[in-house]
């Protein structure tokens, strides 16, 4: 090892093109690194900024960790559960009476600093009609920018909305009976003398 000049962990990453496993399923470097740059771009463009920092970066790779872990152990279980969230939803949560708190943050006005809903029907009817012909390629660039973000946007929404369907479902299936109430009472309640 020391004549090689190579370290553990190179020699390591040659053999195995894994970063870990996750419910039994072996996570790719390749897979968890393009989560990463996807996350690193979101924060780029949500802070206007270049630069990242190391701790930053570290944050990052750690909610791109935990995305997948999500994807690959609790998603397998609300499939089976049958949880999903319909296009009803999806259109509530962005165009409802009460839009998503991330929408909200994101069709703020600048100068009021209150959500603007018409704002967010501008943009939402530029998506859909598309670029017109006489458009520049920066502009189609740039749209396609655009509509790719909206989608990100949207689609994790739609796993926070799952997270939130499926931790209710778990929180309710609990359920306390009269007696183990009464004996938590007891014990929490029960006082005893000694000398």
């Amino acid at each position: 090892l020391l004549r090689s000049n190579r370290s553990l962990l190179q020699g390591q990453q040659q053999q195995s093109n894994h970063v870990g496993e996750i419910n039994g399923e072996k996570i790719a470097y390749q897979e968890f690194q393009e989560r990463v740059n996807r996350a690193k771009q979101n924060f780029k463009r949500r802070r206007q900024t270049d630069e990242l920092s190391e701790r930053m970066l570290a944050s990052i790779q750690d909610r791109a960790w935990q995305q997948l872990v999500f994807s690959k152990a609790f998603q397998r279980e609300q499939e089976v559960l049958g949880l999903e969230v319909t296009d009803d939803e999806l259109f509530s949560m962005v165009q409802g009476q009460n839009p998503h708190p991330s929408v909200k943050r994101a069709f703020r006005d600048p100068q009021t600093g209150e959500f603007n809903r018409q704002n967010l029907r501008r943009f939402l009817q530029r998506l859909n009609e598309g670029m017109p012909n006489q458009a520049s390629q920066r502009q189609v660039q740039r749209f396609e920018q655009q509509k790719q973000q909206w989608l990100q946007f949207e689609e994790s929404m739609m796993q926070q909305r799952e997270r939130e369907k499926f931790f209710a479902l778990v929180k309710k299936s609990f359920h306390v009976t009269d007696l183990e109430a009464r004996r938590d009472f007891m014990n929490e309640n029960k006082t005893a003398s000694i000398s």
